[in-house]
């Protein structure tokens, strides 16, 4: 059981570097075609980090590995409305 603490941590690190890497504005998908005001994007964007750069949004990571989940279940309940 402990190995799997390395390959899932390895997982989570994969995958953020990933999803930095991507092309496109994550608050412009979350938005989608709706006209939102440009303060809106810019709450939005300082509200989840992406204001900063890669390195500094690296606190979601850490929150995970602390067992803090709230961060989630802001974006998923943000993105859900």
């Amino acid at each position: 059981m402990i190995e799997a603490v390395p390959l899932l941590l390895a997982v989570v690190v994969v995958n953020f570097v990933i999803i930095q890497l991507t092309a496109g504005d994550p608050v412009q998908a979350l938005v989608g075609n709706y006209p939102a005001p440009a303060e809106y994007i810019e709450r939005v964007r300082k509200e989840f980090g992406l204001d900063q750069p890669a390195c500094g949004s690296c606190w979601i990571l850490s929150n995970i590995a602390r067992g803090n989940l709230d961060i989630l279940s802001r974006i998923v309940a943000r993105s859900s409305t």
